[in-house]
């Protein structure tokens, strides 16, 4: 496809409109964009107004220019019929019904966009850059939203970033992307960080909070005593692989850490029997007395060699598998519209989390005071510490028999 910008007849006030013309497969479409300049003022070379000395209505309206340049990109892209005529009623679809509004307003997927291409340079709390991983999910989330804004047909300014939009979004990834309940919270959070950047960065204020997501109410899993015994001490003597991972799972298990933080511990954060960290998301410093089990690998002096999530998870769930984690759970989603109920293995649904939520979730079943658990999780909330803990029917029956 090739884009091009050329000066029409000149008015009677010695003014040119400037007119985008398009070519692809054959099909040659046109459109007046009625941006009116002098001809002293277009540079038909780069054809866009001259920026020798550039002032800010020259900057406008080469930047419009592109904007017109990517709608034009995109109806061809995503259109099922390429004709002038469409070209014409989308083209003014898109800029001529609220032209004075989309004139002055930002593009929220251009917003999106360069929230993506800076997002490598922010920093967290304790000033360190943003996971590659995480990066690559705001990627994805980032692809999703051009993916809906395609079929509803438009594109959003940010403005119009509210409860309503977001919740439509939300509403598309769980019945067109058949996301799982679980998915769609973390793509949630990640949604919500975006658009408080970008409104906060122009300026504008959107219920954008008040979006919920719809669906089944995510239940979460722990690991039973049995079960992470079970893993702890299979034996993988003869799979360095799952060995390692065996041993990053009795890190994670023994201290409650996010994967971020105990994908990462040394012999540097261990002393006297305890271990002191830093946390990686919040910048705060937590102390965990060692457990037995963390300390056997200490005096080997065989702490695990870090690997990526995505890798930890899969060799996790192996693990799991053949350490006989699999009793059957209960799993609800939602597919083309239907609600769905399956069973499977309990392996099958193990990752990184599960350490940190079945670290807290066994103390609290011992009777731990939750103030002593949260500090050592980090937790500064009670609300969002008691996300983490799961209390099972068995744990139900057996304290209300010890009452009777």
């Amino acid at each position: 496809m090739t884009v091009n910008f050329n000066l029409l007849v000149r008015d009677k006030n010695g003014l040119y409109n400037i007119e985008m013309r398009c070519s692809h497969n054959g099909v040659r479409m046109r459109w007046n964009t009625r941006i009116k300049v002098t001809k002293e003022m277009w540079n038909p070379k780069k054809q866009c107004l001259k920026t020798k000395e550039e002032t800010p209505a020259a900057k406008h309206i080469n930047s419009r220019l592109l904007i017109y340049k990517t709608f034009a990109e995109d109806f061809v892209r995503e259109s099922a019929v390429i004709t002038n005529a469409a070209f014409v009623h989308y083209m003014n679809d898109n800029f001529r019904t609220t032209s004075e509004k989309r004139e002055q307003s930002k593009l929220f997927d251009k917003a999106l966009d360069n929230f993506i291409e800076t997002v490598e340079t922010r920093t967290n709390l304790n000033g360190e850059t943003i996971s590659k991983n995480r990066i690559n999910n705001y990627k994805r989330l980032a692809d999703d939203f051009k993916r809906f804004e395609r079929q509803q047909g438009t594109r959003y300014v940010i403005e119009n970033i509210g409860a309503d939009t977001v919740s439509r979004f939300l509403d598309w990834l769980r019945i067109d992307r058949n996301l799982a309940p679980n998915t769609l919270q973390s793509r949630m959070k990640m949604l919500r960080t975006i658009i408080a950047t970008i409104t906060k960065s122009n300026g504008i204020k959107t219920d954008y909070q008040d979006a919920k997501v719809k669906g089944e109410r995510v239940e979460h899993i722990v690991l039973t005593d049995d079960e992470i015994n079970a893993m702890m001490n299979f034996d993988t003597s003869n799979n360095p692989r799952l060995d390692n991972v065996r041993r990053m799972f009795i890190v994670g298990i023994t201290t409650g850490l996010r994967f971020s933080d105990f994908s990462t511990v040394s012999l540097q954060h261990i002393g006297s029997g305890i271990l002191s960290i830093h946390q990686r998301k919040t910048g705060d410093n937590v102390q965990i007395p060692i457990h037995p089990k963390l300390q056997e690998i200490i005096d080997n002096g065989n702490m695990p060699t870090p690997i990526s999530n995505q890798n930890f998870n899969d060799y996790l769930r192996e693990l799991a598998m053949l350490a006989g984690v699999d009793t059957p759970i209960e799993v609800k989603s939602v597919q083309g519209g239907v609600r769905k109920v399956e069973f499977v293995p309990k392996w099958k649904l193990v990752s990184s989390h599960i350490c940190r939520r079945s670290f807290a979730s066994r103390l609290y079943r011992l009777g731990i005071n939750p103030q002593i658990i949260m500090k050592l999780t980090g937790h500064r909330q009670l609300s969002t510490f008691m996300h983490y803990i799961v209390v099972s029917n068995e744990d139900v029956f057996a304290a209300v028999k010890n009452i009777w």
